[in-house]
């Protein structure tokens, strides 16, 4: 677990619901019906929990044209040697002619595509776009999440950098801070 999360640490009691402030989880603008997913699991991961916190327009816009291109060019490097490899070790039913062909156009398809999603991520991902999603990412840590059972409580134990949200979270879940 994290232990240099900054924020504030709430519990308050979960029977399958959690009621959610009217501000955004990430700056705490006003918000309009946008939500954000958070899915977290229990102890023994057999059990998995959706939330859907709310976000205001300039959050969810910065969400949604923010591009992740290190997935992608991991991929791309890990394409990319495989053909290499494949190339030292040619196949016998295709003539060396086609066969080099076809792990040419492949490369160069590769090599075009992430190429293009790096270009497109330099033109989205200003300073703001990256900022905004960066908090947003780190505005909620699930640390436990218990159902009720026969004679036990649920509850629910949960990280929040934004303070307001927290105080709000609180008032609206009768929750505490630990």
């Amino acid at each position: 677990m994290k232990s240099d999360v900054q924020g504030t640490k709430v519990q308050c009691p979960f029977d399958g619901k959690l009621e959610m402030p009217g501000r955004c989880i990430a700056c705490g603008q006003p918000t309009r019906g946008k939500k954000w997913q958070i899915t977290t699991t229990n102890f023994l991961r057999n059990h998995k929990y959706i939330f859907k916190f709310p976000i205001c327009d300039d959050c969810a816009e910065a969400q949604a044209r923010y591009v992740n291109v290190k997935p992608i060019n991991i991929i791309s490097v890990i394409i990319v040697l495989l053909t290499i490899v494949s190339f030292l070790q040619p196949s016998v039913d295709l003539s060396p002619v086609l066969y080099n062909l076809g792990g040419a156009i492949w490369l160069s398809i590769v090599i075009a595509y992430t190429l293009w999603m790096n270009m497109k991520a330099w033109r989205e991902n200003t300073a703001e776009v990256a900022e905004r999603n960066s908090v947003l990412k780190s505005a909620v840590r699930f640390e436990k999440v218990e159902m009720p059972r026969k004679k036990q409580k649920g509850q629910a134990i949960i990280w929040f950098t934004s303070s307001q949200f927290a105080r709000d979270f609180i008032r609206l879940n009768k929750g505490q801070v630990l």
